[in-house]
């Protein structure tokens, strides 16, 4: 084997310098590392924010994917809200229009219906808004009720005839029973019978009800009753006729009209009745003041006799003291003597009395008056009659006129305020929504010469007034104390 050591010794400057240079580069590859440090960072951080910008991206992608698959998914979606909307939109027009249709048929229906019972109405000649407030136009002309009761006896022969005579219900067929016309012909007239005692009981019950305020429903309740009991026959062909149905509605008109006229009558009765108790009292009065007057004149005809005598024996001086009494007693037997030829006058002619003028506010409230007349010697009598027990409380006067002719003032006062008077349906009744003013104004105006008082006293009204204020008062007071709530609800 060759010997190499030459070689080593040869080599070992070069290793030298190599390792030399090696440690050199070393050094240089750190300081270089050490240098250019943050130019590698930099890169590295390039990586990583390019490898993260593609990894955000794929994410917005993938989010816009995902988006976009939901808003094509939602769009879908409305597309088959529309649709189904749409579709039930359109059923719900259909239904509509059908409904529409159904109520335009109804409607029609309805309106026939309506013209029909509207035209029935108006047979009655009567309105039928009218008759629910009382008002009603009668059909006949009778002054008295005895003339109604003579028209009904003839509207009873009148139906009778036409019953026997086969015009009150007819058989539009010829009928046989067991093949014998005879046979049928007896069920003919039974069935008709039926049918008119059948209609008959119901107008009886209707006229047997009838009064001021139903007389439309009781002549409707005919009328119905014959269209229902028509439609019965129908089966058969018999029907009561129109003719009889006539009759009796007209026996329901004059039936209510003859209840009405005797009701008049016994008011007017009633009035007269009274006025002559009023006559006769009058009378009564008039009698004892004419007897009180007769009285004191043959009283002051007795005193002045005695007076003149009494002179005829006194001398000069006494004589003339007697004189003046003389003529004290002349002058009173004069004012007897006038009084009585008054009363006279005034029982001879029976119009001269006194028209009052009366309110009554605790009563009726303010603006009501009463306008009366009355032919006794004391008016006030009347005044305390009429604030009897019939009225909580008294009336007031306001003023008493007295006259020649009180009937025709009275009338002529009711005359003027006639618009204003509270009963419409008895004109007999004297309350007028009036002031006191206008009534004043007026007779004023008409130059006649009375004392007004304008103002109510209506003393126990105010005084209950101001009691039951006081009451009042008190209980508040009192529950106040208490702690409790007053009752408004007491006052």
């Amino acid at each position: 084997m060759p010997d190499l050591s030459w070689l080593a010794l040869a080599l070992a400057p070069v290793s030298v310098l190599l390792l030399i240079g090696y440690n050199r580069s070393r050094v240089t590859l750190s300081e270089l590392r050490e240098r250019f440090a943050p130019i590698a960072s930099a890169d590295e951080e390039a990586r990583k924010i390019k490898m993260a910008a593609q990894s955000a991206a794929q994410i917005v992608r993938d989010d816009a994917e995902n988006v976009k698959a939901s808003a094509a998914k939602q769009v879908a979606s409305t597309q088959t809200e529309v649709a189904a909307a749409r579709a039930k939109w359109a059923e719900d027009l259909s239904r509509l229009q059908s409904q529409k249709a159904d109520l335009a048929t109804e409607y029609q229906s309805g309106r026939a219906l309506y013209d029909k019972l509207k035209s029935e109405v108006a047979l009655l000649e009567e309105n039928l808004e009218d008759i629910s407030f009382g008002v009603y136009k009668p059909h006949f002309t009778f002054q008295s009720s005895d003339e109604y009761k003579k028209a009904l006896e003839e509207l009873w022969q009148e139906e009778t005839a036409m019953i026997g005579n086969g015009k009150a219900a007819v058989s539009r067929e010829t009928w046989q029973v067991g093949g014998s016309s005879q046979a049928g012909e007896r069920m003919t007239k039974q069935y008709t019978k039926l049918l008119l005692r059948s209609f008959n009981a119901e107008c009886d019950a209707a006229i047997a009800k009838v009064s001021w305020n139903n007389l439309a429903t009781m002549s409707e309740r005919i009328r119905k009753s014959f269209d229902a009991l028509n439609k019965l026959g129908s089966v058969m062909h018999m029907e009561i006729l129109e003719p009889y149905r006539d009759l009796k509605l007209r026996e329901l008109q004059l039936t209510y009209e003859q209840e009405e006229k005797r009701q008049e009558e016994k008011e007017e009765a009633r009035r007269v009745r009274e006025q002559m108790r009023e006559e006769e009292k009058v009378q009564r009065e008039l009698a004892a003041a004419h007897e009180q007057a007769d009285k004191e004149e043959r009283a002051a005809e007795k005193a002045l006799d005695k007076a003149r005598k009494d002179a005829e024996e006194l001398d000069e001086q006494g004589r003339a003291l007697m004189a003046d009494r003389i003529r004290d007693l002349e002058s009173q037997l004069a004012a007897a003597q006038e009084q009585k030829e008054r009363i006279k006058a005034q029982a001879e002619l029976t119009k001269r009395g006194h028209v009052y003028i009366l309110s009554n506010i605790g009563s009726f409230g303010e603006q009501l008056v009463k306008i009366g007349m009355t032919r006794r010697l004391e008016p006030r009598e009347r005044v305390a009659e009429l604030s009897d027990a019939s009225v909580p409380f008294p009336f007031d006067v306001h003023t008493l006129i007295y006259t020649d002719n009180a009937p025709a003032l009275e009338l002529e006062l009711h005359n003027q305020f006639w618009e204003n008077r509270i009963n419409l349906a008895n004109n007999r009744k004297e309350f007028f929504q009036v002031s006191i003013a206008e009534v004043e104004d007026y007779l004023c105006k008409r130059g006649l010469k009375c004392t007004f008082n304008r103002l109510a006293e209506a003393k126990e009204y105010r005084q209950t007034c101001s009691d039951r204020e006081r009451a009042k008062a008190a209980m508040q007071k009192t529950l106040t104390a208490q702690g409790g709530q007053f009752p408004e609800s007491l006052f």
